[in-house]
């Protein structure tokens, strides 16, 4: 960042601001982060790196999210999305409409969330994307939890573990352990589910990932 601000670069000062804030984001340093999202979001308004800012909505989205404020992420990555399809950039649709399910879900529109999901499922398959079909199984799991339906829940877990079979996706696997002891203590498997539940937190506390934790 200080070598580009110093040669008056600004495609290096956007690309360096977005991947700061996105550590910084990881590292717990919201504010931070997001003070350098919105400086590399301004930078990239410009005509000439427009076709980029897809990522910088994305990671601003993200981070309001680990701040509890889903509203506003739900809105960036509607505004990410709008661009993504511009450009029929499919397999970032696809992570961004599941995002975007997330964050519609912690808002309790449940029927919303499942659209985003369904429609993140639909667009990994068109270009055979498995992680991403996984991610959308997985959300629409939890949705299936909410609802109480444990076995629609257990059966789209288990189609989302066959499509990790050869991704090294940890987390993933972890949050889908996650909803797999959900629908286990739902359908009264005890033991089952506080074994699912000690797996996940095992993998989630290697990442300190503190709010799934």
């Amino acid at each position: 960042v200080a070598i580009a601000e110093a040669a008056d670069d600004k495609d290096m000062l956007a690309n360096a601001l977005y991947l700061r804030g996105y550590l910084r984001g990881v590292q717990g340093e919201l504010a931070a982060a997001l003070a350098d999202l919105r400086r590399a979001h301004q930078i990239y308004t410009r005509p000439d790196l427009r076709p980029r800012i897809a990522n910088v909505l994305n990671a601003i989205a993200i981070v309001y999210n680990r701040m509890g404020d889903h509203a506003q992420a739900r809105d960036y990555f509607q505004q990410s999305l709008k661009g993504l399809v511009a450009s029929g950039a499919l397999r970032e649709q696809a992570v961004t409409l599941h995002n975007r399910g997330r964050a519609t879900e912690k808002l309790g529109d449940l029927d919303a969330a499942r659209g985003h999901y369904d429609a993140a499922l639909a667009a990994s398959r068109q270009i055979d994307f498995p992680r991403g079909e996984a991610y959308a199984l997985r959300g629409l799991a939890s949705l299936a939890n909410r609802t109480g339906d444990a076995d629609a829940a257990l059966e789209r877990l288990d189609s989302a573990n066959a499509r990790l079979r050869h991704n090294p996706d940890q987390r993933l696997r972890a949050q889908i352990l996650l909803q797999r002891g959900i629908a286990q203590r739902l359908k009264r498997r005890h033991a089952d589910s506080v074994l699912s539940l000690e797996r996940a937190l095992r993998i989630f506390a290697e990442a300190d990932s503190r709010n799934e934790l």
